[in-house]
């Protein structure tokens, strides 16, 4: 009975482990490239910036069509 207990619990210590190698590896990937992180966070800001500006100015058709040539020319959303 002790025996699968503690078989039990090394397993499950194991898949933990495991979980928290794949977690740390994909955040390796994400993060060893600096230039990329910061153009996506730049573009990200665009965008938000963008939709503020539209809900502030929905009515306004001159201000959506300043927005459209101002921004979306230059977003690429992956």
């Amino acid at each position: 009975m002790k025996i699968m207990q503690l078989d039990t619990k090394v397993t499950q210590e194991l898949q933990m482990l495991r979980e928290r190698i794949d977690k740390m590896t994909t955040e390796l990937e994400t993060y060893s490239n600096i230039d990329k992180l910061k153009l996506d966070a730049d573009a990200k800001k665009k965008v938000y910036f963008v939709l503020v500006i539209y809900h502030i100015c929905a009515d306004d058709t001159l201000a959506l069509t300043f927005i459209k040539n101002t921004f979306f020319g230059e977003i690429q959303i992956n």
